[in-house]
Formats: C-alpha cells, structure tokens, sequence
C-alpha cells in the first residue's frame, strides 16, 4: 500500500500466447513483457494491450492473447521456445 491507502503498482512479468489465427506454429509463439500494475488482473489487461500495439493491431482483440503465466517482478528471459527448436 502506498502512503495514502492506495494500493501500489507493482512490477510484473506476463507471458501470453499468441491467438492461432497471427501464429505459424500455434502453441509455441509467445509474447512475455514487463508492466507495472496494482494487481495480477490489471497486469494482464496491460500486456495484452502491449501485444495488441506491438502486433500493429493486425489481432481481432486483446483478450484473443491468451494469459499463460503472471509472475511478480521483471523475470528476464534467457531462451525461449525458438532456442530449442
């Protein structure tokens, strides 16, 4: 909480996987960014905004970025699925 009662934003981490429809490989094309946001829910809308833009609004919608993982604080990525395929 911050001084004044209010809830606090917070760092986030959240991956999100990419609609079937903007994928090659659907199932292995993820989107995983960094937001600040009061709670894990907001952290999520966050994202799949950020995902929306980065895609240059080619997605239907930003809930079509389906939610694969919330984690408290910026977790950087070291290797992801195309370092293993």
């Amino acid at each position: 909480m911050s001084k004044k009662g209010k809830p606090s934003r917070r760092n986030y981490s959240v991956l999100l996987l990419y609609p079937d429809y903007l994928s090659e490989n659907y199932g292995q094309e993820t989107y995983f960014t960094h937001v600040k946001s009061k709670t894990p829910e907001d952290a999520v809308e966050a994202a799949r905004e950020n995902a929306f833009i980065a895609n240059k609004k080619s997605a239907n919608d930003p809930h079509d970025f389906l939610p694969l993982a919330v984690m408290r604080g910026h977790i950087e990525l070291e290797r992801d699925v195309r370092d293993f395929t």
